[in-house]
């Protein structure tokens, strides 16, 4: 008996496969990408390209990947290409006009955003960066309703917030600021997986929240239901080596561990409202007329302001800090950080930012709050390493209880008298220490010090490199010393 001959595919079969190869290498190639694989990447999209070289829809995936990294300069030929061979396309436009408002050409990307949208005007992404160029070319109305269109059209659109909250607070809007805080954080939280079966943290952060639901039980700030978390998070502090916990060395927790330390670790357990005050939230008495002369003639610009804020700013600020579970920032040397818009935005932090440019109005002028973050440091670990940042004007204020210094000398603020060139990129000027070093050290640059004390604040151009002083605090929750950051206009590149 004959073995029956192997039957041939039909062409709509061979055809059929062949689609579905070249859509999973498509995949792969993304995936491939998305890993930091861009050797890999690149060469299956180049195969892909090899039997498709007229399809747009590849040159602009291998954009829009790139996107992805803020890799926007290696972006644009891709996207370039994609546009030549289909210059309608919305998600084309759309990514092109992405790229060039990151470069920096944002009046040349307002013009493809409008494509974009003349295109397809149903799509949330689309004016959420069409409010994003709002904001940058200083139409702040226009990119709050941008932003608000964009959220119409999907509320789980979490990237738009933060252009609406930094238009709302350049608008002076600050209520309204303080609202859409709130509503970024709750959307946050609703979509945080509380299932995950892995969790990364440093083990500065375990220790923090452990501390933190602590202090907030013993308080009766939050109810017995969190002494369950609080003793889960003990549980595994007590099971990491002492090695991890003096090094801070990353920790990826998997499955039982995971869910007992995800709780807190990117959620917001408890979040106390921050009202305005209804009186001026800074000293009355401070010399405000003086203190700007002081500034203004000061080579390079800088002062130092004791008892800048009134009492009860200064208290309700702390007691937030203390109290708020919003420390979701973790920083390598042990530090968290708490971002204006991860919940530090509240409406007493706007009120201070406001009675900030209307008591300093030679200092700030039309100057915008471009960002404001709260830093709290535990007393056996080094704080913030050498930086500049990106702002004109730079506002430093200490918030811990003056008892909690063990060395009145210390722990303040360390300034040098040599501004970041202004050619330099974010990465170098605020993160590169082997740069910034060895720049300070040719340019002769001489250091400030200026010691901790509470309701002190530093006010100084912003794009003088400083750091945080070596500090002796007492240890303990209560203890943990926290500074205040406002930062206004910008003059360096982000």
């Amino acid at each position: 008996m004959t073995a029956s001959k192997k039957q041939k595919n039909t062409p709509e079969q061979v055809a059929q496969k062949n689609y579905q190869d070249g859509q999973q290498q498509f995949q792969q190639a993304i995936q491939a990408y998305k890993v930091g694989n861009y050797a890999d990447s690149d060469r299956l999209f180049e195969s892909l390209l090899k039997i498709n070289p007229d399809n747009p829809v590849i040159y602009r995936t291998m954009g829009a990947v790139r996107i992805e990294n803020s890799k926007f300069d290696e972006a644009m030929p891709f996207l370039k290409k994609a546009l030549e061979m289909d210059p309608f396309c919305p998600f084309t436009n759309h990514d092109y006009a992405v790229c060039l408002n990151n470069m920096g050409l944002t009046e040349e990307a307002d013009k493809y955003i409008d494509k974009a949208l003349k295109k397809e005007p149903v799509i949330s992404i689309f004016w959420s960066s069409k409010g994003g160029i709002d904001f940058k070319l200083n139409r702040f109305e226009s990119a709050v309703k941008h932003c608000k269109k964009a959220l119409a059209l999907n509320c789980n659109n979490q990237s738009t917030y933060p252009t609406l909250i930094n238009s709302l607070v350049a608008l002076g809007r600050y209520d309204e600021a303080a609202i859409a805080v709130r509503q970024s954080i709750f959307l946050k939280s609703a979509n945080t997986n509380m299932q995950t079966p892995e969790v990364d943290a440093l083990p500065s952060k375990i220790i923090h929240d452990y501390e933190q639901l602590d202090y907030l039980i013993k308080n009766n700030k939050i109810g017995a239901e969190f002494e369950m978390v609080r003793s889960n998070l003990k549980e595994i502090i007590d099971k990491m080596p002492l090695e991890i916990i003096e090094k801070n060395m990353h920790q990826r927790f998997r499955l039982t561990d995971a869910l007992k330390v995800a709780p807190t670790v990117s959620n917001y357990v408890y979040l106390p409202e921050l009202k305005r005050l209804n009186h001026l939230s800074l000293n009355e008495r401070l010399d405000f007329e003086r203190l700007q002369e002081d500034y203004l003639t000061s080579d390079p610009h800088m002062i130092v302001v004791d008892d800048f804020l009134s009492q009860a700013a200064l208290e309700g600020i702390r007691n937030y800090c203390m109290e708020a579970t919003i420390w979701h920032k973790m920083y390598q040397n042990g530090y968290l950080g708490a971002m204006m818009m991860n919940g530090f935005g509240t409406e007493l932090l706007f009120q201070i930012s406001a009675d900030i440019k209307a008591c300093f109005p030679k200092i700030f002028k039309d100057l915008h709050l471009m960002q404001s973050w709260c830093f709290k440091c535990t007393h056996d670990r080094p704080a913030i390493n050498l930086h500049a940042d990106f702002a004109e004007v730079n506002l430093n204020l200490w918030i811990t209880p003056e008892d909690a210094n063990l060395d009145k000398n210390s722990g303040g603020l360390v300034v040098y008298d040599k501004a970041s060139p202004k050619n330099w990129k974010f990465s170098d000027y605020n993160n590169n220490q082997f740069k910034i070093k060895d720049f300070i050290e040719k340019s002769n640059a001489k250091e400030v010090v200026i010691p901790y004390k509470e309701n002190r604040i530093v006010i100084f151009d912003s794009a003088l490199f400083h750091k945080s002083d070596h500090f002796k605090f007492k240890s303990g929750y209560e203890n943990r010393r926290m500074n205040v950051t406002f930062l206004y206009g910008q003059q360096l590149k982000t």
